[in-house]
């Protein structure tokens, strides 16, 4: 795994660009056939705006109403061979049904991919909120080095072969599963190295999925296990920096967090429609840490959390790239079914980002934000992290408690930094924590 520099943690994705429900690539050939065909000019319009002098392939927005409409009559071409308008109108319209329909299926492929990339069952939640997500990231890494096409491709259950599930600039999900035993650079990046692929004779041996001038294949996975792997397919051959490299590194792990959140909400919604009994609590129960981390001048202490029938609490431990411990406790309020769904998830949300923050203030932000994202009803309860510099037996802490919920300021989130200085001198981090300078 690559130590990103610290002026490489934050790759903003702008959450506001198009997510086109599928690329028409040919759109300007179609209106010229269809001009030929009838004698009349045609252009794909959108509110009656043309998108004539927009780049191609141009996007369909599925939120817009797109149709081809004839605009003028073709002077080229005579009077006698050209169609009667109304004529050349029914087939405009003939024409824009393929077009929804086609937009329909694709949308629908669309959400069938995304869902067997997350193991989420397309009825979790309208507005196919897993592909958008996915779509924004794929287009974030590709603008980094100036590209407009990208894939992601995940493991199959069995890791044996890799297939397409998300998208960009491609027109469409390649549903032909690749053999990972002949993926040459997948498996290269799927043990952890990125792989740039800068001629043609290289992309045969590598063997790049997609016909490009130049590719970059880096690994898509969680801090246990690898995913699959993000795809950059570049028009030019060019040199990539290894600042760009770590970048689309950055955003294939947000893709793997991404990946992670919707599990935890596909997990969310099975435990909020089964029947509530002890199984949550005991769930919780088992994910909870066996043995404490072993430090040499510090001890700490799990203060074995007991949950009770007003509130869940869950407990964490683990190391960063750069050997710093962070704990986490929370405790989530309510009666045992929801509240033990809610802790495990923020549990989850911890392993999935404790490795990608700078911060404890923005580690307990981003578990907040899974939680809102997970559950649209405020959530009360407490969340502590602490990150500890073991060398130096300094401890960085943020809290918040009440509504676990960030609003447009983090003012919410309280922070503090300890010193150890004296043995036997101890911190408490939330109700799952001691620890003790020896």
């Amino acid at each position: 795994m690559n130590q990103y520099p610290d002026y490489l943690r934050v790759h903003n994705v702008d959450d506001n660009s198009p997510n086109p429900a599928f690329t028409i690539s040919n759109i300007d050939t179609v209106a010229e056939q269809l001009g030929q065909a009838t004698g009349w000019q045609f252009d794909f319009v959108e509110n009656r705006k043309s998108i004539q002098n927009r780049s191609t392939p141009k996007s369909v927005d599925a939120s817009a109403e797109w149709h081809f409409e004839i605009v003028d009559m073709l002077v080229e071409t005579p009077a006698n061979q050209r169609l009667h308008r109304d004529r050349a109108t029914e087939i405009a319209d003939a024409t824009n049904a393929l077009v929804k329909q086609l937009d329909s299926a694709q949308r629908k492929i669309r959400e069938l991919h995304a869902e067997l990339a997350t193991h989420i069952p397309v009825v979790v939640k309208p507005g196919d909120e897993a592909s958008q997500h996915l779509d924004q990231l794929l287009r974030s890494a590709a603008d980094v080095v100036g590209s407009n096409r990208a894939a992601l491709y995940m493991l199959d259950d069995a890791t044996t072969s890799l297939n397409m599930r998300a998208e960009i600039g491609l027109g469409k999900i390649d549903t032909e599963s690749r053999c990972l035993e002949n993926a040459t650079a997948d498996l290269e990046a799927l043990v952890g190295y990125a792989v740039v692929v800068d001629d043609s004779h290289q992309q045969q041996i590598w063997k790049v999925p997609v016909e490009c001038a130049a590719a970059i294949c880096v690994p898509v996975s969680s801090l246990e296990t690898p995913l699959g792997t993000l795809w950059i397919f570049l028009d030019q051959p060019q040199d990539c920096s290894s600042t760009q490299i770590n970048s689309i590194e950055i955003i294939a792990g947000r893709i793997a967090s991404e990946l992670q959140l919707q599990a935890m909400k596909r997990q969310m919604l099975t435990s909020k429609n089964s029947s509530p009994n002890d199984s949550d609590r005991n769930t919780l129960l088992r994910r909870q840490p066996t043995i404490a981390p072993p430090l040499d001048h510090l001890e700490v202490t799990s203060l074995k959390p007991q949950s009770s029938d007003g509130e869940s609490i869950v407990a964490d431990w683990s190391f960063n790239e750069i050997g710093d411990m962070i704990l986490m406790s929370a405790t989530i309020e309510g009666a045992p079914h929801p509240s033990a769904s809610i802790a495990a998830a923020a549990q989850a949300a911890f392993c999935a980002l404790r490795n990608r923050v700078n911060s404890s203030v923005e580690l307990v932000s981003e578990i907040v934000n899974v939680i809102s994202r997970l559950e649209p009803e405020i959530v009360q309860g407490e969340l502590t992290v602490a990150i500890v510099d073991c060398d130096h037996c300094t401890i960085e802490t943020a809290s918040i408690s009440g509504a676990l919920h960030i609003g447009d300021e983090d003012d919410f989130v309280i922070s503090a930094h300890q010193a150890l200085g004296q043995i036997g001198q101890s911190a408490w981090i939330g109700d799952g924590w001691k620890i003790t300078r020896r």
